[in-house]
């Protein structure tokens, strides 16, 4: 076997409050490893085996910054192969709607759910930004004390 694993399906949001990646990885023979190297906002990297479900995904809070990554799978007999590069922003819970600034418009984002509770239709995670599972004021505070305009 001389044939490398090819890595498929690459799922990775842009720009996110926590990151989700996922991937498929499929071989001739069968897949040995499958990692995932992050080159943290400081330069510094992370090299991580990736969980599988049914598909291989890395899942973890991450503080707020830009990343990259790329995606390494080695078969059982030693071929190996590397993704592309990609890249993706962590922003902070209060950064409602991700644009890179606290202001207004956070607060109507966490406003339009406001008094929804996790499990109802009105409900957004990102909106519940101290995670308790309702939006309230609480949520709304939090936004507030962290205003850049």
């Amino acid at each position: 076997d001389l044939i490398p694993p090819s890595i498929k399906n690459i799922t990775c949001p842009s720009k996110a409050h926590e990151i989700n990646i996922t991937c498929m990885a499929i071989d001739n023979v069968e897949i040995g490893q499958i990692w995932i190297n992050i080159t943290l906002p400081n330069g510094s990297y992370i090299n991580e085996t990736m969980k599988w479900n049914g598909i291989y995904y890395f899942h973890a809070p991450l503080q707020p910054g830009k990343y990259s990554f790329y995606i390494y799978a080695v078969d059982i007999n030693g071929n190996g192969n590397k993704s592309m590069e990609m890249n993706f922003t962590i922003y902070p819970k209060w950064d409602v709607n991700m644009d890179g600034r606290i202001n207004i418009l956070d607060l109507i984002m966490v406003a339009k759910h406001f008094g929804s509770h996790e499990g109802e239709e009105k409900y957004s995670k990102d909106a519940d930004v101290n995670g308790d599972g309702s939006i309230n004021v609480l949520d709304l505070i939090v936004v507030a004390r962290h205003w850049t305009g």
